[in-house]
């Protein structure tokens, strides 16, 4: 299965469990609360190893989009991004622009897949609570 595949299928899981969670009517005993809880902890420990391992990734890929331009009938591919209000350019080599343009759009499935995972974790944090998770999370 791809990454975006299984990360599809965890957040289905994890959706899963929310709606449990949230449409639990009955009171539930002591011991079953305390295994859907640390299914949720461990989820919530999972979500924050793959967010660091994000953050380390997008460390190694270039900011920005590939811009094409045609300059003397010649296209021209340039590395642009943003630093602060202006926009900056970087020239790259004909041969470079395939494996440029395939690590921006990794960059890009990595930002959304942090925005995802970042979302859940929240989710989790507020299922959860805070106190919880810091009184809980060095037991994993």
């Amino acid at each position: 299965m791809t990454n975006v595949g299984c990360s599809i299928y965890n957040l289905l899981n994890l959706h899963f469990l929310f709606l449990i969670i949230s449409r639990l009517q009955v009171e539930v005993d002591m011991a079953n609360e305390s295994v859907l809880q640390m299914v949720l902890l461990e989820e919530y420990s999972r979500l924050s190893r793959m967010i660091d391992g994000i953050y380390k990734e997008l460390q190694s890929l270039p900011k920005g989009y590939v811009s094409k331009k045609k300059i003397r009938g010649r296209d021209s591919f340039y590395l642009q991004w943003r630093e602060g209000d202006k926009i900056k350019s970087k020239y790259i080599s004909q041969q470079d622009v395939e494996m440029l343009s395939d690590m921006v759009r990794r960059r890009q499935e990595l930002e959304k897949n942090l925005r995802a995972n970042k979302r859940d974790m929240k989710r989790l944090e507020t299922s959860l609570g805070k106190d919880f998770i810091k009184s809980h999370i060095a037991e994993l």
